[in-house]
């Protein structure tokens, strides 16, 4: 969809005449209802507030694209420049209702805070408050999210209002030196990509490789995995989350590190029938195959891998590898509580 600002500006009136109930929902050519009216007067204000207050271009992205709203693009003396930032826009009295000292307590969920952690663009949260048209922002950055057991959060802090004054602010934020750090992680994933497949000794190693270059989040499907490389992924987790998604079949070995527990960056949940081959690497780089993750199947010639660094392939393999983690599609067991969650494992043998 692409507005005019007097477009955008004629909306969020409509969007905000319906949330106040000057209007009724049925006066409107179009059947909506209020959450409806609450979310498009978050992107209609958005829309008209880009363009009007900081002259950068602002489009709304569909809805397929997954935690993004819509992307804004830098202007600079007329010309648009190619440098974009992703919105996440969230609307309505209920974002504002926990406040800290410095903000407002946004809180989100894991799946999505993994998808802009891989994004090719920098995201930033957008809440807006429908009573007093005032929105307020922050960037997605591993300095302000705060991880927990539920999801994650991060304040939004009150005086990040959309004004002419953060012009600079954003342009910092979308300029290619912002990036640096995260285009050069995702070439040095790429190179080993190129050359795992074929090299049958030194997959261990680069294996390795790539978990030393994980810096937020790691996770791990496979129906097996040996003691091996449960104990990789159990140090490794001394300096980043790990979320390991295994079948019920598992080693001896194994089974007594389960019991005997691990660090607690790393989250464990067993899966009776899991098929799901997968290692996703800080959201930029996924590995699946045919093996499992055990030492001897990574040497193995027979034994095929593939590397995916781009972008929509790491999104589609999140979005399995949640389906799998949330029990969508079955029951599974945390092992540190031995409670399942719809059936029953035995850990004494």
């Amino acid at each position: 969809m692409s507005w005019t600002p007097l477009e955008a500006h004629r909306c969020l009136l409509q969007w905000k005449a319906i949330w106040q109930g000057k209007i009724d929902v049925e006066q409107c050519s179009m059947k909506v209802t209020r959450k409806d009216a609450v979310s498009q007067s978050g992107v209609g204000w958005l829309h008209f507030a880009v363009t009007s207050r900081l002259g950068w271009i602002f489009r709304e992205q569909p809805s397929q694209d997954k935690g993004v709203d819509a992307h804004i693009e830098e202007v600079v003396e007329g010309r648009a420049t190619g440098r974009l930032i992703g919105l996440q826009i969230k609307s309505g009295m209920s974002w504002f209702r926990e406040r800290t000292r410095g903000g407002f307590l946004f809180r989100g969920n894991l799946e999505h805070l993994s998808y802009w952690r891989g994004h090719s663009l920098p995201i930033i949260v957008v809440v807006f408050n429908p009573d007093d048209q005032e929105a307020y922002w922050q960037i997605i950055s591993e300095r302000y999210v705060r991880e927990n057991e539920k999801g994650w959060s991060l304040t939004v802090p009150y005086i990040n209002k959309i004004t002419p004054d953060i012009v600079p602010t954003l342009t910092e934020i979308c300029s290619p030196e912002s990036r640096k750090k995260f285009f050069k992680k995702r070439a040095m994933l790429y190179e080993i990509a190129s050359i795992f497949q074929e090299n049958f000794d030194g997959r261990q190693s680069l294996l390795y490789n790539a978990l030393h270059l994980v810096e937020h989040s790691l996770f791990v499907a496979v129906p097996y995995i040996d003691a091996a490389m449960l104990s990789v992924l159990d140090f490794l987790s001394c300096k980043t989350k790990v979320y390991l998604a295994i079948g019920s079949d598992q080693s001896k070995e194994v089974r007594n590190l389960l019991r005997a527990g691990l660090g607690k960056g790393i989250e464990v949940r067993i899966f009776p029938g899991l098929h799901l081959k997968c290692v996703i690497f800080d959201s930029l780089l996924v590995m699946d195959g045919s093996a499992n993750l055990t030492s001897v199947s990574l040497s193995s010639p027979q034994e095929q891998f593939s590397f995916l660094v781009e972008e929509a392939s790491c999104q589609a393999a999140l979005e399995r590898f949640f389906d799998i983690w949330s029990g969508r599609h079955g029951p599974f067991l945390d092992p540190t509580r031995e409670a399942l969650i719809g059936t029953t494992l035995d850990f004494s043998q």
